[in-house]
């Protein structure tokens, strides 16, 4: 923290300081005066705050380089699970349990591709009977 955001630092603590004396005051009017004077001051830090708050709308850093990898494994599991709907289509169940074993693999939150590799067994084992 540099002297200039030390010495603003300070000097707000010395205004919330009297703000909350006159606050604490027996006088109604003093403590209407600061409500109204509080109110302002808050006002004024919120404006403030919005107009140094960082905004980021869209940014690929290394930090969220673990939610980029996260997302892409997602979308490359969806396509094994596509790919695998399409064979088990065509009754290739043992390529269809494949991909889904796959999809499994690169995203393992998704129930759809346990549910679907356990249908492609179950048909590869009523098919071997």
């Amino acid at each position: 923290m540099s002297d200039n955001e030390l010495e603003s630092t300070l000097v707000e603590i010395d205004q919330v300081y009297e703000l909350m004396q006159k606050l604490d005051s027996k006088d109604d009017n003093l403590r209407q005066e600061a409500q109204i004077e509080i109110d302002a001051f808050l006002k004024a830090k919120e404006i403030n705050r919005d107009k140094t708050q960082c905004k980021t709308v869209k940014s690929r850093t290394v930090i969220n380089k673990k939610e980029l990898d996260e997302e892409k494994r997602k979308k490359r599991a969806d396509q094994l699970k596509c790919l695998g709907n399409e064979c088990f289509k065509k009754k290739e169940f043992k390529k269809a349990v494949e991909y889904y074993t796959s999809g499994i693999l690169e995203n393992n939150q998704c129930p759809y591709l346990f549910s679907n590799r356990a249908q492609g067994r179950i048909q590869i084992k009523v098919i071997d009977r």
